[in-house]
């Protein structure tokens, strides 16, 4: 079967898996290649996203195309391997962890507008200057405060319905 040969995983009905079973036993394979996988990804919208739906095959596509979906890949192969469980702990941590990052965020936020206050007295440039650095230095720390959480982030701009090609 070309799955066996290059080594990628397939997706098809529920109803064709008894014949695939059949298969891939005959050719002396245990399972389907990627079948850990699949099952690793439905475990992972089960528990953290129940509800995802992609509604158009441009949201699929936008959402393929997303840089941050390899780092969604390389979760569900760790959990394909054993070394992350989906389960509501998994669920109840990582949302904690994601909240925790968002307080940290706006902690800094809170502090930046008072550190480019000063910003504000520069001649010419009035409030500008103050609004622009305290975005820019605002952002990075965001995006550095997220970094590990980027795939939640993707899932979350896509249940939404907010998916960005460029993001990541």
């Amino acid at each position: 079967m070309l799955s066996v040969e290059l080594g990628l995983p397939f997706h098809d009905w529920a109803d064709m898996m008894p014949f695939y079973h059949r298969k891939f036993l005959s050719v002396g394979r245990d399972a389907a290649p990627g079948e850990m996988q699949i099952a690793a990804s439905r475990e992972l919208f089960n528990v953290a996203f129940p509800d995802l739906a992609l509604r158009s095959k441009e949201s699929l596509m936008k959402t393929l195309r997303d840089k941050r979906v390899h780092e969604l890949r390389r979760l569900v192969e760790d959990a394909a391997q054993g070394k992350v469980v989906f389960d509501g702990e998994f669920a109840r941590r990582i949302l904690s962890e994601v909240w925790g990052a968002e307080r940290r965020i706006a902690k800094y936020r809170n502090v930046l507008s008072y550190v480019t206050m000063p910003m504000n007295f520069l001649p010419g440039l009035g409030g500008l200057a103050g609004t622009v650095g305290e975005e820019i230095i605002g952002a990075v720390i965001a995006a550095k405060l997220r970094q590990r959480f980027r795939w939640f982030y993707m899932l979350s701009d896509v249940a939404e319905g907010r998916v960005d090609p460029t993001t990541g």
